[in-house]
């Protein structure tokens, strides 16, 4: 049984005819087990897959642009909020099963849940076991003193484009705006970002937030590729014995701490099909 809902605004009479057509062709695909309708299933849902987001993205638009115009604060934050999911309904836990014993009772479901991640550092702790490794021997990276850096001012244009290929996956920023909000109003918001970017550019003054996304992906692309030069890749011309259960290592993380390496103990060699290990299961302290 299927259970409808309120039909979304954005869907057009033209979507809905090809969402008849692809339900059409699927039962019959599935009851005849027909190979034309499945082909002609699955290249209608890819369409009706298109058409569904120019129908979403066009209805966006639209409902920004009468904002903008009628100016009307009131309908402005309903969308707002409607873009950033806050409409949406939260479920909670009703049950918690632990140890074969079901909890309903919320205080103690809250009470199972800080109990275990008060004690999941300490547990994962107590099994790794303690090295007195010396690392001073790893060499310091040298500075480049010739290395400078220059910004310079950037158009409307690169601005769009870059808020058209926002990932809509990817977790919001430090502003806590959606990608798809950005994306859907690239055109409107672009010249007005422009003009700050290019402000902070000839004055020198950053935002402090901005300031720390520079640095952390500086850092990242530190890692990455500068790095990576400095290493003698010599473990591709000298064998050398494979990780082990039980060795220490250092742990490189993309989003971690600038100059700051965590230990890890390997608990689970992973080995390749050559019977090589190019990855394994780190336990770390926290």
């Amino acid at each position: 049984m299927r259970v409808r809902g309120n039909s979304l605004p954005w869907i057009t009479s033209k979507v809905k005819e090809l969402m008849r057509e692809r339900d059409f062709h699927k039962k019959k695909a599935v009851k005849n087990n027909s190979n034309m309708h499945w082909i002609k299933f699955r290249a209608i849902r890819n369409k009706v897959n298109s058409e569904l987001k120019k129908a979403k993205k066009n209805y966006f638009c639209n409902k920004i642009k009468d904002c903008v115009r009628v100016k009307d604060p009131k309908q402005s934050w309903k969308l707002i909020n409607n873009l950033l999911g806050k409409n949406n309904k939260s479920y909670n836990i009703s049950q918690l099963k632990v140890e074969d014993v079901i909890i309903s009772d919320d205080i103690k479901i809250a009470e199972y849940f800080n109990d275990f991640f008060v004690n999941i550092g300490a547990k994962l702790a107590n099994e790794i076991e303690i090295n007195s490794t010396d690392f001073t021997s790893l060499q310091s990276v040298p500075s480049r003193p010739d290395i400078q850096f220059k910004s310079s001012e950037i158009s409307t244009h690169e601005v769009c484009l870059q808020l058209r290929n926002l990932k809509t996956s990817k977790s919001t920023g430090i502003d806590t705006i959606p990608a798809r909000a950005l994306k859907i109003a690239a055109e409107i918001i672009s010249p007005s970002l422009t003009w700050i970017f290019n402000l902070s550019i000839k004055t020198g003054i950053y935002v402090e937030e901005w300031k720390k996304f520079l640095a952390n992906h500086f850092w990242r692309r530190w890692l990455s590729e500068y790095i990576a030069q400095l290493i003698k890749r010599s473990k591709w011309d000298v064998a050398h014995r494979n990780l082990r259960r039980g060795d220490l290592v250092l742990i490189s993380e993309k989003d971690g701490p600038r100059s700051h390496w965590r230990l890890g103990r390997v608990i689970a060699p992973i080995a390749s099909e050559d019977r090589l290990i190019r990855s394994a299961v780190i336990a770390t302290i926290s």
